[in-house]
Order: C-alpha cells, then sequence, then structure tokens
C-alpha cells in the first residue's frame, strides 16, 4: 500500500504523512504545510493541503485530469501550481490557497505542444518550464522463417 512519509535530512525514523497513496508532495515556503495529489478516485485527482506533520487535509481542491503533473508552491505561499490538461492543452495552473478559483498562468499554443516541469524564481517574477512538440512513429517488424 503506497503511502507518504518524511524523514529528517539527518536521518533517523521515517514517519508517516498519509495512510494512502499520495504523490508529487511538494512543501510550503514557510515550511508548515504540504501540497500533494490524492488519485483515489482515477483519473480524477484532487489536490490535497496537509499540515506536514500529518493529519487530516486543510484543503482539498477538485483538478482537472493530469497528462505529466508537477506540484509547486509560489514564492509567497498564497498558491499552489500545477500541470493540468482542459480542452486538449497542457496548461500551468495555479490555485489560490484561500479557495478562489484556478487562473491559468500558462497555456500550450496547440495540442502538437506540451509542457511539463516548470519552477519559479527566487523572487515569484519570472517562471520558467520544459515545452516542446514531440512526434512518435511505430515501426512494425515482420520475421520470416
Amino acid at each position: 500500500k503506497w503511502s507518504m512519509w518524511k524523514v529528517s535530512v539527518d536521518g533517523g525514523e521515517p514517519i508517516r504523512v498519509t495512510d494512502f497513496p499520495a504523490v508529487q508532495p511538494a512543501v510550503s515556503p514557510d515550511g508548515k504545510m504540504i501540497a500533494y495529489m490524492y488519485f483515489k478516485t482515477r483519473p480524477e485527482p484532487k489536490l490535497y493541503v496537509a499540515p506536514i506533520e500529518g493529519g487530516d487535509p486543510i484543503k482539498i481542491f477538485d483538478v482537472p485530469p493530469l497528462n505529466l503533473f508537477d506540484i509547486d508552491w509560489t514564492p509567497d505561499g498564497k498558491n499552489i501550481v500545477y500541470n493540468a490538461f482542459e480542452n486538449g492543452l497542457d496548461k500551468i495552473v495555479s490555485q489560490p490557497l484561500d479557495g478562489g478559483p484556478p487562473q491559468t498562468l500558462l497555456a500550450a499554443k496547440s495540442e502538437a505542444e506540451s509542457i511539463s516541469a516548470f519552477a519559479f524564481s527566487r523572487d515569484g517574477k519570472e517562471l520558467i518550464y520544459s515545452a516542446g512538440t514531440g512526434k512518435q512513429d511505430i515501426v512494425m517488424f515482420t520475421l520470416e522463417k
């Protein structure tokens, strides 16, 4: 059974943070909260925010189905940012912690473009991300005896 654990960088005994599948943890800038995706109802995950010490979530947000995903906090700790996939397009979305509606920060220009990993500058004024287009070919071989 999958769960999320934490351990001191100095070592020691691991401490269970969740007793259910939780992925892509991101610690808040003040170190007091953790945001993570919970896939209880596949394929629609939920974005959970909980105390880093463990316990019940203090916020739960609905999120759109995800393609590739990453989670981070804005440097001011007021928003959680994640990848989304809506209407055939990859996006980077910002969810205000106060519960307001999510805002699209960046959207792919076409269905061929993908947006994946991202990070904020320390001052929060710039967003860096990976994007590109890719083709995949399928090749079939027939072996003759």
